[in-house]
């Protein structure tokens, strides 16, 4: 029989929702690209004739005027390197010939040109033509938009998705989790003679009915307890010299010890948790990931410093991230919605302001405090009352938001542009803070965790963060990919899409061998670049790996710190790794090889039994 408290119910809900979700989005999608290609191909290949056209013409006017002042057609010379430089500067145009008026080619680069419709242009001198400007468009602009429309429609269904997913789950968790779960402790509280219903659900709780029952058939034995009570008290009172009171004790301990008669509890008031409003601040708050190593590549020159400006600017966003969480346990109990609202400007008004600086000291200062405020309000959104209870499935959540949330960002790129998309991100910040200000409970009581995790199991989760924002961020986002940021959204959200389908699995191997499939995700995308999109999927299964099997329970402030201090490590690895050359494609794995050894190491070091020891499965969440 399957326990009471299996997620498994939750969690098929959240799947078949997201890929309704996900197969709707990419249906709608596809045949709106088909309208599109069938309406809009025509007139996008006549705009890139007419531009070759003029293209032609401009260098038929140069070759006339040289032609014009006496030199022949055919002696003319420093053609080819003119017409490769028009080439290069021109992607509308495939290959240009020059043709005499016999039609003999004299001039052409490429040597071969590739079949297509060509556009002839003659070159004049004077009244007459002397030959031909023969033009090959390119079907590079039409390749390369069709190529980001598929993009855009993937990255899309895999958003929507992981989006619906999230969303679902969270119903799941608060409708049908809990509810299991608040069975069981009244269940038993039942079986120990206590009444209470501490179920969320209103008046459809079987409990609140059988309690009420139960307290009406034991009103009798009630009134004899507290007859025999006051009759015990009456006795102790005239007992002088003591020696009916052991006699007296001795026959109440059943009542006393053994039998409880607690009230009978009204139900109450269904309440949603406060604490999901992190979960689309998150989203907002790291939709801008993708944009930024490529924002800081652009502020110096290529070169070292280059690189060393992209790595310190992911550092001091995740340095920030560290900062704001020490910041909300620090505040939150004091002033929570203070502490939302403070954050949540900053971070929003940092991250807006990244649309009008170029300083790259300026931007570097502005990443730092994004992370710091988002991060403050975030973690006081989810230290709202009922986190304990809703830990074993919200921390594999904001993994998913975070990662879903970068997806996000491309695809907004993709349509406003990267200033534009860092605006828009820091106005949703803004907004949302407005919103979770008026609903935060304060004061807030900070919990007690005594779950704390361990050595072992920090540096997991420190590696897997390391691993994924070195490679998505830093090797994906200097590289190729770094202005095509629908398929940089697309990478994140197949890094997502394989972390979840671990996270519903919840089968690992172990944390050490996670770590390592992350890591080999990374050396792949460096030897073979075309197998990118398969890197990113390793990457996001070896992590998620790691984190199923050091457990739910490390998603404590701990765990959080962990992973933010694992994201600067891999900035500061992939920084020092550009004074040797080496790619931070090659970094990420270094890092994910060497977190491994170490996690292996301190399991083997841990207590034997212990619980949550990396490399053992542990139990499903919410067991």
């Amino acid at each position: 029989m399957r326990r009471s408290t299996d997620p498994a119910r939750g969690d098929r809900f959240a799947v078949l929702v997201g890929l309704a979700v996900g197969i709707a989005i990419a249906l709608a999608s596809a045949a709106t690209l088909a309208l599109i290609e069938r309406t809009h191909h025509d007139d996008l290949a006549l705009t890139t004739e007419r531009v070759t056209r003029s293209i032609g013409s401009a260098v038929a006017d140069t070759v006339g005027r040289a032609v014009g002042f006496g030199i022949p057609l055919r002696d003319l010379y420093g053609v080819d390197a003119y017409l490769e430089d028009i080439i290069r500067r021109n992607p509308e145009v495939a290959a240009i010939a020059v043709t005499d008026d016999s039609g003999q080619t004299l001039f052409q680069v490429p040597p071969e040109a590739p079949a297509g419709p060509q556009v002839s242009v003659q070159i004049p001198v004077g009244a007459a033509a002397v030959g031909l400007i023969v033009v090959t468009p390119s079907q590079r602009i039409l390749d390369v938009v069709a190529r980001t429309l598929a993009v855009t429609v993937l990255s899309a269904s895999l958003f929507g998705a992981l989006l619906a997913g999230i969303l679902a789950r969270a119903f799941a968790t608060e409708r049908i989790d809990l509810r299991q779960g608040r069975l069981v402790a009244s269940l038993r509280a039942l079986a120990r003679g206590g009444f209470g219903d501490y179920s969320p659900v209103g008046g459809d709780s079987p409990l609140h009915t059988l309690g009420a029952a139960f307290a009406r058939r034991l009103a009798p034995v009630r009134r004899e307890a507290r007859q025999a009570l006051a009759l015990a008290d009456e006795i102790r009172a005239v007992d002088f010299d003591s020696s009916l009171g052991p006699r007296v004790d001795e026959a109440l301990a059943p009542i006393e010890g053994k039998i409880r008669f607690d009230a009978t509890h009204p139900p109450g008031r269904r309440r949603t948790w406060k604490g999901w409003w992190a979960v689309p601040l998150l989203l907002v708050g790291t939709s801008v990931h993708p944009l930024v190593p490529s924002f800081a590549f652009d502020r110096l020159d290529p070169g070292l410093l280059q690189s060393l400006e992209v790595s310190a600017s992911v550092a001091a966003q995740f340095l920030g991230c560290a900062l704001g969480l020490l910041a909300a346990l620090a505040l939150a109990g004091r002033s929570a919605a203070a502490t939302v609202g403070f954050g949540t400007l900053l971070a929003g008004a940092a991250t807006a302001a990244t649309a009008i600086i170029r300083d790259p000291t300026i931007f570097l200062a502005l990443r730092f405090c994004a992370g710091l405020g988002l991060w403050a309000a975030l973690w006081v959104v989810l230290l709202q009352p009922g986190f304990r209870l809703r830990r074993p499935w919200f921390w594999s959540l904001m993994v998913l938001a975070a990662l879903a949330g970068s997806g996000l960002g491309g695809l907004v790129a993709e349509a406003l542009g990267r200033r534009d998309a860092f605006a828009a991100a820091g106005l949703g910040i803004v907004v949302l803070g407005l919103v979770v200000v008026a609903l935060v409970e304060r004061p807030l009581a900070v919990p007690r965790l005594r779950l704390a995790p361990r050595p072992a199991e920090l540096v997991a989760v420190g590696t897997s963060f390391a691993v994924a924002m070195t490679w998505l961020e830093l090797a994906l986002g200097t590289g190729d990919l770094r202005y095509n940021y629908a398929e940089l959204g697309l990478h994140f959200c197949l890094a997502g899409v394989a972390a979840a389908g671990v996270f519903v699995a919840r089968r690992t191997p172990g944390a050490a061998l996670g770590l390592l499939i992350a890591a080999a995700g990374p050396a792949l995308g460096a030897l073979v670049p075309e197998l990118a999109a398969i890197a990113s999927l390793l990457v996001g299964l070896g992590g998620a790996m790691a984190l199923v099997a050091v457990g739910g329970r490390v998603w404590a402030p701990e765990g959080a710190f962990a992973a933010m201090i694992g994201g600067v490590a891999g900035a500061c690895v992939a920084g020092g790794a550009a004074w040797f050359d080496v790619e931070p494609a090659i970094a990420a794995a270094i890092v994910g090889v060497a977190g491994a050894a170490l996690t292996a190491l301190l399991a083997m070091r841990q207590p034997t039994g212990s619980a949550a020891v990396p490399g053992v499965a542990p139990a499903r969440p919410g067991a």
